[in-house]
């Protein structure tokens, strides 16, 4: 019905100074009603300051991000939400996507895999090229059978690393550059 409050449009405030990870789990689980299993490794002191009133939606965006940052991320289970370290997240059963749709793929702070399949570029060169721009527990294969790039990371990373795909996997990407250093004349 028109008018009604949607439960993720409830406007709430975050206000944590120094305080356990485990009170902000327990304030986000009473607030979203999502039920959380948390890894004993998750450790840890938050502070979140919003001077403004968010919804609620936006406010499990800003737990995902707290978690992202102390190096823990979100890995759905049925019914339950896990949340583990980011390192260990991308040897489980992490959500699966292929494609390079950009608006499938949103900038959130939660470990993902995505399959993308390459038109032009060779997948073996994409991710020698890629491998700097991912941290170290991030995971980047090369499928060359099907010239796919297999992408494990943060999806707001792969987000950005899909940008960069559709500019670089154009025709003509696959030919070899060489670069020969001129020693008289000018570039």
């Amino acid at each position: 019905e028109k008018g009604r409050n949607v439960p993720g449009d409830k406007m709430v405030t975050m206000n944590f100074d120094d305080v356990d990870i485990k009170v902000m789990v327990k304030f986000i689980s009473e607030l979203t009603g999502k039920n959380f299993v948390v890894d004993d490794k998750v450790k840890g002191k938050v502070t979140i300051i919003s001077p403004t009133k968010i919804t609620v939606n936006e406010a499990f965006k800003v737990f995902e991000s707290v978690l992202e940052v102390k190096g823990y991320t979100t890995v759905p289970a049925g019914k339950i939400i896990k949340i583990v370290p980011s390192r260990t997240a991308r040897h489980r059963d992490v959500e699966t996507r292929t494609g390079r749709d950009l608006t499938a793929v949103k900038g959130e702070d939660k470990v993902i895999t995505q399959l993308v399949p390459l038109e032009f570029a060779d997948a073996g060169e994409i991710k020698k090229l890629f491998t700097p721009l991912v941290s170290k527990e991030s995971n980047i294969a090369a499928y060359r059978a099907t010239n796919t790039l297999i992408l494990t990371d943060m999806s707001s990373n792969i987000r950005r690393l899909i940008k960069i795909i559709k500019d670089i996997d154009i025709a003509g990407s696959a030919e070899k550059t060489t670069v020969i250093p001129l020693e008289y004349a000018s570039a």
